[in-house]
């Protein structure tokens, strides 16, 4: 990350944390700007704007829909009644909005799409450039996709509209094409955003490309990942965490599932602490869906610690994770031992040692969380996972268990506690790891 010392820099789409923008947005003021950060979620953005203030940084949160003209002004106009000025923009604000067929969608949701990665983008940058001209120049950094090189279907407009974004394939401006732009940097390169910084060459760690675009390892289920699922899913309660682009994805998705005979499903439980959240608006209630405004943390706590095991014959209760799923589980896990062990001390420690993957990152404190991946490169949000990987092009062939199973057994034969290490559910190419320890007092 360049030096920021001096300078004021706008973020778009910060409105969540463990979100693209508001990664970029702690980055660039771990740099030195004065900061001032947008989303349309009013109350998310300045609950953002307090969690960076808290930790010493300048920063000024704007909330409105910035796929108008007039919401995109009113950020830019902060930057100058707060910090005087604006030296550099970050458009992170967008996402996939329609995910099926393109011959199915409808005007408003091709218009909605192309609003909300186009016209987000367009409209911001169009209020900075006068500021940034005042300052004698400055930078505007647009996130795109890597859709964008790796075109996957059923994503045709929101494609079109990171195209938009991007601008042309750098082939077809004569340059070279530089994998760099859309892999996540290695373990022993610098840590360097787009914004700027060299990097350092090294190698890629425990599992090599060969090996993560090999066939026919074990993941894939009998008969192989690309056979059509000839009965339908059948489930009771489906919980889907998070009420924003992710998790009105999906619940649009298991709707459409079920509609085709593809899913069987009591109904659909949609978590988010708005109540009027993205996937309300969208989709709205129905018999089979309902909206629940809780704190994620206090709704896992009572519907976790009345779990139990489904009565013979009858459907079982599903949760469909969102990004954050890791850390809200973690805490769960961590309350529940410190009610188990009241005369302990239990404590969190970071992960130590190597685990030999790619892509390995520490945050900085207070949180400590671990970033861990197999993958070098980074996932689109909304990756549903197909047969072949689509940045590689090859079948998917790792686990985070073998990461995970190797540490653990180092740490024992070296005396460590580590007791009943968990082992990852096939296939997820991430962790993020914390570790909680009970210690006798």
């Amino acid at each position: 990350m360049p030096d920021l010392r001096g300078k004021v820099a706008l973020v778009t789409g910060v409105g969540r944390v463990g979100q693209i923008g508001y990664a970029v947005a702690t980055g660039v003021a771990r740099a030195g700007a004065q900061l001032v950060i947008a989303d349309r979620n009013t109350t998310a953005v300045a609950e953002r704007a307090r969690e960076l203030a808290s930790q010493g940084f300048a920063v000024q949160a704007v909330g409105g829909d910035l796929t108008t003209p007039e919401a995109a002004r009113r950020a830019v106009a902060t930057a100058r009644e707060r910090f005087g000025g604006l030296d550099v923009v970050v458009n992170v604000a967008g996402g996939l909005v329609n995910y099926g067929p393109a011959v199915e969608l409808g005007p408003e949701q091709v218009e909605r799409e192309l609003a909300v990665n186009i016209k987000t983008t367009f409209f911001v940058s169009q209020a900075a450039i006068p500021l940034l001209r005042e300052r004698g120049g400055g930078a505007i950094v647009n996130f795109a996709s890597m859709a964008v090189l790796k075109p996957q279907s059923q994503m045709a407009v929101y494609i079109a509209a990171k195209a938009a974004v991007a601008g042309p394939d750098p082939r077809e401006r004569g340059g070279a094409r530089d994998d760099a732009h859309r892999r996540q940097p290695r373990a022993d390169e610098g840590r360097e955003s787009a914004l700027g910084g060299a990097r350092r060459p090294g190698g890629r760690g425990a599992v090599p490309r060969k090996r993560r675009g090999a066939g026919g390892e074990r993941r894939d289920p009998p008969g192989g990942r690309r056979r059509r699922l000839s009965d339908p899913v059948v489930m009771r309660d489906v919980i889907v965490v998070g009420g924003g682009c992710y998790g009105s994805f999906y619940a649009a998705q298991l709707a459409k599932a079920k509609a085709r005979g593809r899913a069987r499903f009591r109904r659909v439980v949609v978590v988010d602490r708005e109540p009027e959240c993205r996937a309300r608006r969208e989709l709205g209630d129905a018999p089979d869906r309902t909206f629940v405004a809780r704190d994620w943390s206090s709704f896992f706590r009572e519907f976790l610690g009345a779990a139990a095991p489904a009565p013979a014959g009858e459907p079982e209760d599903y949760i469909v994770p969102s990004p954050l799923m890791p850390h809200l589980m973690f805490e769960w896990v961590l309350e529940r031992a410190r009610a188990r062990w009241p005369g302990r001390a239990v404590d969190v420690a970071p992960v130590p040692d190597s685990l030999g993957t790619p892509y390995d990152r520490t945050a900085a404190a207070p949180d400590h969380t671990r970033y861990v991946s197999f993958a070098d490169w980074i996932c689109p949000t909304h990756c549903i996972e197909p047969a072949i990987c689509p940045a590689i092009d090859a079948t998917r062939s790792w686990e985070m268990g073998d990461a995970v199973r190797p540490l653990a057994a180092r740490l024992q034969a070296a005396g460590e506690p580590v007791h009943a290490p968990a082992t990852p559910k096939p296939r997820p190419p991430c962790w993020w790891g914390r570790s909680a320890r009970a210690m006798g007092r």
